[in-house]
């Protein structure tokens, strides 16, 4: 029993430690391994482009985290690939908002309420005139 306890306890840890500060880690991470997958390219590594590929994954996970914890990115740059690439599926910030106007000018999304009869007056009511000058 103590030994299911304390695994428990060490993923629950684990877990905390991941969402405090995994988005900050993959993202600088993910930027050194790219880096450092880039200068191996240039040394005419072949297998430097495994790093590159990990490095952008990791670069990309960590700005995902982020924009989930937080609704929006910390880069331009990720906001991009997530919103106009086949990445768009799994894009953290997708339907946060509701839009109130859609990109057609002058037509909205937002359900209106039903337009209400213009109210009968009787024939004899005068009607309302502002007076003149």
């Amino acid at each position: 029993m103590t030994g299911a306890l304390g695994t428990v306890a060490l993923l629950v840890l684990i877990g905390l430690g991941v969402w405090l500060f995994g988005s900050f880690a993959l993202r600088i991470g993910g930027l050194l391994l790219f880096l450092l997958g880039l200068f191996g390219l240039t040394q005419g590594t072949p297998e430097a482009l495994i790093i590159v590929v990990l490095g952008g994954i990791a670069w990309l996970a960590g700005h995902w985290l982020f924009a989930y914890k937080h609704h929006f990115f910390k880069s331009g740059i990720a906001r991009r690939i997530f919103q106009q690439t086949p990445l768009s599926r799994i894009d953290p910030t997708r339907g946060w908002g509701v839009p109130m106007v859609s990109h057609e000018a002058g037509v909205q999304t937002v359900p209106q309420a039903p337009p209400q009869p213009p109210a009968q007056r009787s024939d004899d009511a005068p009607s309302p005139r502002r007076p003149g000058p």
